[in-house]
């Protein structure tokens, strides 16, 4: 089956699959997973927790989300916390004062990295954006990869910061997130976190889990004001991933249009990227901003379903965005935790489009990872 060679849209901690995770654990010789009394994860540094190197049922549920279940997003992101803690759990339990415990984590964090991308080198990916909040273990990441994987993927990072922080937050990191892009340690910046309808409460600019159009504005402008200086930069938005939201995409692209007029700005750069828009206003206008800005848009089939924003695949748009002449790429959203792969969700694709639009989303991948790999 021909595929697609690029994985847009992922997050570090939800990369690797199980089998992944305990193939880390069997070769460091892990003592086994702690637990409470009734058998699930945790990780609360008590000396005396019990463990066990079994792995049960409720030990799955707690680090993957088994292919065709559903889950709450809120029990979503505690699959990504125990991922976490597990790292932190194997640090801390490793060190016993031999050895700094924030070195030895950086070093189990490169392990876990170096696992998730060979499997997506398995899965014949040459290019990888990865969203990740650390700056610090970024670098040290990047900076003690293997040339037997870098040889053989492109290896980017996005920074990422939860949607609904605050804007005087977020301008106090921009210093570092322009240090971070310049110095080549990431690719651009992604708005992420739970996502609710934006509001129209003015007053809201600087607040923090404020989610007002004004104070997202001014954070699209702090940070396009910075990706803006590099060609090859990225800014994803989520957007439109539930019904709830439906109005978020068509409100995003007008606030990038405000602050493209208001900056006199050709964009892009960045690449504009929108992660999901499942539900969307079908309307002239969105299609008309889509194309003017030549947003790309991120499908993640499994992670939808898994998340129950769909309940079939046949609601995912791939054929109203490429017959209206708007990009598409194909994405997992984090294959690990959602028990899919790169492969899975080509097929997904192709299945769902039909083959004549699945061609086109092979020539979209071809071009992305021509312009800005190396591979």
């Amino acid at each position: 089956m021909l595929q697609t060679h690029s994985e847009l849209h992922t997050h570090l901690m939800g990369m690797l699959s199980l089998e992944g995770i305990l193939d880390i654990l069997s070769k460091i010789n892990y003592p086994g997973f702690p637990i409470d009394s009734d058998g699930n994860l945790l990780f609360d540094g008590k000396p005396n927790t019990p463990r066990t190197k079994k792995v049960t049922d409720k030990i799955r549920r707690g680090l993957i989300v088994p292919y065709g279940e559903s889950i709450e997003y809120g029990d979503m992101e505690i699959l990504y916390t125990n991922r976490s803690k597990l790292l932190a759990d194997i640090a801390n339990y490793y060190s016993n004062g031999n050895k700094d415990e924030e070195e030895l984590l950086n070093e189990i964090y490169l392990i876990y990295l170096n696992h998730s991308l060979l499997e997506l080198i398995d899965n014949k990916v040459t290019y990888v954006e990865i969203s990740f909040s650390n700056k610090e273990k970024i670098a040290y990441m990047l900076k003690h990869l293997p040339r037997k994987i870098t040889d053989k993927i492109d290896v980017k990072f996005l920074l990422c910061t939860n949607r609904i922080r605050s804007g005087k937050e977020l301008e106090k990191d921009l210093e570092a997130i322009e240090e971070t892009i310049a110095k080549d340690k990431a690719i651009g910046f992604d708005f992420m976190g739970k996502e609710e309808p934006f509001n129209n409460n003015e007053n809201d600019s600087w607040k923090k889990k404020s989610n007002s159009i004004n104070s997202f504005t001014r954070k699209l402008d702090l940070v396009i004001g910075v990706l803006h200086k590099y060609p090859k930069s990225t800014l994803r938005i989520h957007a439109g991933e539930n019904i709830e939201s439906k109005g978020n995409p068509l409100a995003t692209l007008k606030m990038i249009d405000k602050v493209a007029t208001q900056n006199n700005l050709v964009i892009p750069p960045p690449e504009i990227r929108l992660g999901h828009a499942i539900y969307f206003d079908d309307c002239k206008e969105y299609i008309e901003l889509l194309r003017k800005y030549k947003c790309i848009i991120e499908i993640n089939a499994s992670s939808n379903m898994a998340l129950s924003n769909i309940t079939n695949p046949n609601q995912l748009s791939y054929n109203y965005y490429l017959n209206n002449n708007i990009p598409v790429v194909i994405s997992t959203d984090g294959a690990g935790i959602y028990d899919t792969d790169v492969v899975q969700e080509n097929y997904i694709a192709q299945n769902v489009a039909g083959d004549d639009s699945y061609i086109k989303l092979l020539d979209i991948d071809k071009k992305i990872v021509q312009k800005k790999g190396t591979k």
